[in-house]
């Protein structure tokens, strides 16, 4: 199978193949870095990390261990991600409330999450 010709890095000056985000790994290493930070610093994302998130998780998924959007479809497909209706955005009513959870499988609740994250570009939010 032929694979897409190797490209610079588009840091000018650069010798280098371009890897990730269209640069070297040496200069896409701040970049990734930052992403990554301000994705750790969004509101409420410590949570995702807590014990009484582990067991909400847990519970709900024991519950409904279907993906709610592969069962309108027809298909029982098991639910692996747990995905807040309506976002929290740094929310503790909206996060901790039950009835906003939807168990998901991993391509829905991908699918879903980068929605969510191009309307947000789109609208600024």
């Amino acid at each position: 199978m032929p694979t897409a010709p190797k490209r610079a890095c588009l840091v000018a000056g650069c010798m280098a193949y371009a890897e990730t985000r269209g640069r070297c790994a040496e200069h896409a290493a701040p970049i990734l870095e930052a992403l990554a930070r301000a994705r750790r610093d969004e509101p409420g994302r410590r949570w995702y990390f807590c014990a009484r998130w582990r067991k909400l998780r847990q519970t709900v998924l024991s519950r409904q261990p279907l993906c709610v959007r592969c069962q309108e479809a027809g298909r029982a497909t098991p639910a692996t991600e747990l995905d807040h209706r309506t976002p929290h955005k740094g929310d503790s009513q909206t996060f901790w409330d039950v009835r906003n959870l939807d168990p998901l499988c991993g391509p829905h609740h991908a699918e879903k999450t980068r929605r969510e994250r191009r309307q947000a570009v789109k609208t600024g939010v």
